[in-house]
């Protein structure tokens, strides 16, 4: 299911498409995943648009954005979330601690609390 997640981040960040029409595609992938399995990759990939910001801030990635470097950004949202991470290679090096700080951080800088662009900001 992350893999999933993963995935419908790539083609809305990295291909440009809309989320909507992304999620309707990768809930088709596989005809098993019921309807718990169906909302997880939903709400987490509507989640991780919504911010985009506040979380690639935390993960400090940029644009445009590797797998490695979605899975960084998938990691922040389950930490933040309080999802223990599952033991895989492409999450290993997930400092928790500084996660959590890093959010406290940034909490009080209203375009990252809010995850809106700048000029929303001034």
């Amino acid at each position: 299911l992350v893999f999933a997640v993963i995935d419908a981040l790539n083609l809305i960040f990295n291909e440009d498409e809309y989320a909507d029409k992304v999620v309707e595609k990768v809930l088709k992938f596989d005809k098993r995943w019921g309807s718990r399995d169906r909302g997880f990759i939903a709400e987490t990939t509507y989640e991780i648009v919504r911010w985009k910001r506040l979380y690639t801030e935390i993960a400090d990635v940029k644009a445009p954005y590797s797998r490695p470097n979605l899975f960084r950004i998938w990691a922040v949202w389950a930490v933040l979330k309080g999802i223990e991470l599952p033991d895989w290679k492409q999450i290993e090096p997930t400092p928790t601690r500084r996660i959590k700080g890093k959010f406290d951080e940034l909490s009080k800088i209203r375009k990252f609390k809010e995850s809106i662009p700048d000029w929303m900001d001034e």
